[in-house]
């Protein structure tokens, strides 16, 4: 762990994951909070920076993922439980195989070369995540349809670049 860095010990870390979520969560439809997406994403990445392992990272963003998504459920009820449920863990798999692979970078090549190398594998987590399924919606950038900036950005770079 680097100097002057506070470990946030395995249970306070899975709560404030799971706010992460909630956050991330607030951000897409129905609400459209996005800003709040922002936040949530932000406290996840100081939540990996600071994990000691690459369990508790893989935990935290697993946790932060399933949080994000469950609460998706009732707004694409048409789709039944189980189907949401299989995207959702999909998504979850993918996440952790970021975290685990941000972890990895991280120990092997400082913390430095692990933030340099989070956002692509954030945006690889995501395409996994997506690209077996039919929920795009779970995509960072569904959640940003309102903030202009980031909007003007899709035509160029794709909605995966975007996120």
């Amino acid at each position: 762990m680097p100097q002057g860095q506070e470990q946030v010990g395995p249970r306070r870390a899975l709560a404030l994951a799971a706010l992460a979520g909630v956050l991330y969560y607030l951000g897409f439809c129905p609400l459209s909070w996005w800003p709040l997406t922002f936040l949530g994403a932000t406290l996840l990445i100081g939540l990996l920076d600071a994990s000691p392992s690459p369990r508790e990272a893989v935990s935290v963003a697993t946790a932060m993922k399933f949080t994000g998504l469950m609460p998706t459920v009732p707004y694409l009820s048409g789709l039944g439980f189980a189907v949401h449920l299989v995207a959702v863990l999909i998504h979850v798999a993918c996440w952790g195989l970021m975290a685990w692979l941000y972890w990895l970078a991280r120990r092997r090549h400082g913390r430095l070369a692990g933030l340099l190398l989070l956002p692509a594998l954030w945006t690889l987590a995501e395409w996994l995540g997506t690209v077996r399924h039919f929920l795009p919606s779970h995509v960072t950038t569904w959640s940003q349809a309102l903030a202009v900036p980031a909007l003007g950005l899709a035509p160029f770079i794709g909605a995966h670049g975007v996120t």
